[in-house]
């Protein structure tokens, strides 16, 4: 076999993405070697038998009787076997789920019909292997129309028998026999043992730039890596550099990523390129496979991000192929900057979204976090076709807090926190970290300290620093005033001292003037940088206390005073 051959058959085998099915391996089965018959005859059997292996559920039954009333008609003048057109009609019609009884009685059927219309054609129609390659690609791709076999759907002495019609009605019973369960989602674990992705499906992350979507993939990648189980990255924005160190951060030893499969894709998927991604489903077996950039991806193969029909031809042509030994499929797209142009899913074609046959989920900062910092984001169920995650997720949306603590600096540890109750997650975001060291430098001085004189002792943001002392006024922890004397200005002082996780102190009545053991007021912020490409900015936060300016200055009365 020569390598156009080859590659032709890696193709054929991929491009078969739609069984019910998964097989333990892949088939590449070559075109149909010439048996007497003619290269013309051949290549329209190969074509028909690819219809057959790629007709989608429901429109299978039909599309094998429409495949074997063409073929029959070569059969007829001479030009194929009808022994071997029916047996690889036959595999075709078991490689695409149909039960053995009902395909044989619809290619039989096709093939009698089409017998009464012999079809003549002339020797000089040969066509190249290449040729037939380009031609399959210009009809997936939607590039020049390609002339399809010659189709005749009405045979009018012997028409299709009717159950052939996709709109035959069955026995239900019998129709979901013939159809695999829903599986329900066995990867990406949160601390209570339930899983968010499921096997053999797309699943999705979307978010903001820099919202820590990569990390929950690579948390995902970790988990399986542990476990001894394959998974691999298709990578359209980054590079093998980052996940190899990220990884190892989260303590994944190199003999751990010889489980792990990498390739950054910066070519059109050519017919080679789809034999290579055949090769590694058949080969490696992965378990899970990253897509980061779907749309980098798309933009590689020339397809455009807000076109419904360019989404599904990404989906049929890059996607659905790699589900097809059961690889949950994990992809990581941006919603639009604008959150006023937000709706459900990610930026582009509403089609992005529907091409999502497992779980999606928006990812959220709620505290950034980077190198001796710990960090966490929230996941929100955007999509969920079975259901299994909504039901073990805080009201049908919040599915959990991912964890990023890399306190330590030289490692990373991480993990998925259950949402408890009815909780969605919905706590206001405060930099517990800077609060802490807030903190601890207001307990060593006795007079306070101005807003200038913390942002000069603290290490980090100016935002997040402010943000910081204003949680813990908000909180009871420390206390705002006005200094006395010509010239005030404003001085904080600690109250209680606040360690990462503490809650704000009880309530009590307090003397007029007094900041103490209010209740936290809401804290707003919109995603920026950060160390690790995971932050959050906020704006000083506007005091809304009776008698409060925004300056922070007091000049308000307990109303139990009054």
């Amino acid at each position: 076999m020569t390598a156009t051959e080859d590659a032709t058959a890696r193709f054929l085998a991929l491009v078969n993405a739609n069984r019910p099915e998964p097989r333990p391996t892949p088939t590449f089965p070559a075109l149909p070697a010439s048996g007497g018959g003619s290269s013309y005859a051949n290549t329209a059997l190969a074509r028909e038998l690819d219809n057959v292996r790629n007709a989608y559920e429901g429109s299978r039954n039909h599309t094998l009787n429409t495949a074997a009333f063409n073929i029959a008609q070569l059969v007829a003048s001479g030009h194929l076997d009808q022994a071997d057109v029916e047996a690889q009609f036959r595999q075709a019609a078991h490689d695409a789920g149909l039960p053995a009884a009902e395909a044989l009685a619809t290619i039989r059927s096709g093939l009698r019909g089409g017998s009464r219309h012999p079809r003549q054609v002339e020797t000089s129609t040969y066509e190249a292997p290449m040729s037939v390659i380009e031609t399959t690609l210009d009809q997936i791709l939607g590039r020049t129309p390609t002339p399809a076999v010659e189709t005749q759907a009405d045979d009018p002495d012997e028409p299709p028998s009717l159950d052939a019609s996709s709109w035959y009605a069955r026995p239900v019973l019998d129709r979901a026999a013939q159809q695999a369960a829903a599986p329900e989602p066995a990867l990406l674990a949160r601390t209570d043992g339930t899983h968010l992705l499921y096997p053999g499906k797309i699943n999705g992350l979307v978010g903001e730039s820099e919202s820590g979507k990569s990390w929950v993939a690579l948390h995902a990648v970790e988990q399986l890596l542990k476990e001894g189980r394959r998974a691999a990255v298709l990578d359209f924005e980054d590079a093998a550099s980052t996940w190899v160190s990220r990884l190892r951060l989260l303590g994944i030893t190199d003999e751990q990523l010889t489980l792990l499969r990498y390739a950054d894709p910066d070519e059109s998927l050519d017919v080679v390129g789809r034999a290579a991604l055949a090769e590694m489903l058949a080969d490696h077996d992965p378990a899970l496979i990253v897509l980061d950039g779907a749309n980098a991806a798309m933009t590689l193969l020339g397809l455009e991000l807000n076109d419904n029909a360019d989404a599904t031809k990404f989906n049929r042509l890059v996607l659905k192929p790699l589900t097809q030994l059961g690889a949950a499929v994990l992809t990581i797209d941006h919603v639009p900057k604008n959150s006023e142009q937000r709706g459900k899913g990610a930026i582009g074609a509403q089609a992005k979204r529907a091409m999502i046959d497992g779980a999606q989920f928006i990812v959220e900062v709620t505290q950034p976090f980077g190198v001796g910092q710990r960090g966490e984001l929230k996941l929100l169920v955007d999509k969920d076709r079975a259901g299994y995650v909504r039901g073990q997720s805080g009201g049908a949306r919040f599915a959990g807090k991912v964890v990023i603590d890399s306190i330590a600096e030289t490692s990373t540890s991480m993990w998925v926190e259950a949402p408890h109750g009815q909780d969605q997650g919905d706590e206001p975001w405060r930099p517990t970290h800077l609060m802490e060291q807030v903190s601890k430098l207001l307990e060593d001085v006795t007079d306070g300290l101005s807003g200038r004189n913390i942002r000069e002792e603290v290490k980090g943001r100016v935002e997040h620093i402010r943000t910081a002392v204003d949680a813990l006024v908000e909180g009871g922890w420390a206390e705002r005033s006005t200094r006395a004397g010509r010239g005030g200005g404003v001085i904080f002082t600690i109250a209680h001292p606040y360690r990462e996780g503490d809650k704000p102190p009880t309530r009590e009545v307090v003397p007029s003037g007094s900041n103490r053991f209010r209740e936290p007021l809401p804290v707003t912020g919109s995603q920026s940088h950060s160390p690790y490409g995971v932050g959050t900015s906020t704006e000083p936060v506007q005091d809304h206390l009776p008698g409060r300016t925004g300056s922070g200055t007091t000049s308000e009365t307990n109303e139990a005073g009054r």
